[in-house]
């Protein structure tokens, strides 16, 4: 029997198993996280400070994502719970409501929908197109620092870009019906 081998780019792999919107899940997952550096830098606000709000402005949100998962898988137990409690946060921290409201875009934007995008359609795609998707999130945050913020991109990082786009898409490119070796 002749071995016939054929080459599959991830587009003919994502369209012969219908996993379309798993990949424009994961590309808009992806592009939400890559956000977060262009908001935070326009609420202008410390470190610890859009840290801290960015996981408390979140919190809300994935508290209900938790209790729906919860009512599907049961409860965690003790030592998960301690595991998830073990985290200690400055008591005053002061924000302005300009500030806050950025901070909050990028809780919502990269802390829940960007993350909860990708963890959701990931099981759905190959690992390679899942990586290779996830790769867009460094060129989603220089271009949007670009758009937004006014920055300029240095031309090593135009070139990097174009490494990790074209890395991604030689990744993602896969050979099928070989020999495995």
């Amino acid at each position: 029997m002749t071995e016939q081998r054929t080459d599959a780019t991830v587009h003919d792999i994502v369209a012969s198993a219908g996993t379309t919107g798993a990949t424009i899940g994961i590309a808009v997952g992806a592009l939400a996280v890559s956000t977060s550096g262009v908001l935070i830098a326009l609420a202008d606000a410390p470190t610890e400070v859009s840290t801290f709000y960015r996981c408390a402005l979140a919190l809300p949100v994935l508290a209900v994502f938790a209790w729906l998962e919860s009512r599907r898988n049961g409860l965690l137990d003790a030592r998960e719970w301690g595991f998830a409690l073990l985290r200690g946060f400055p008591s005053t921290l002061a924000i302005d409501g300009v500030a806050l409201g950025w901070i909050a875009l990028t809780a919502l934007t990269n802390g829940v929908i960007g993350w909860l995008l990708v963890a959701r359609y990931s099981p759905h795609v190959p690992s390679a197109l899942g990586a290779a998707l996830l790769l867009l999130t460094p060129v989603g945050s220089l271009l949007l620092g670009a758009l937004i913020l006014d920055e300029r991109p240095a031309p090593v990082q135009i070139i990097g870009c174009a490494v990790i786009l074209a890395v991604a898409y030689g990744a993602s490119t896969v050979r099928r019906g070989s020999s495995g070796r």
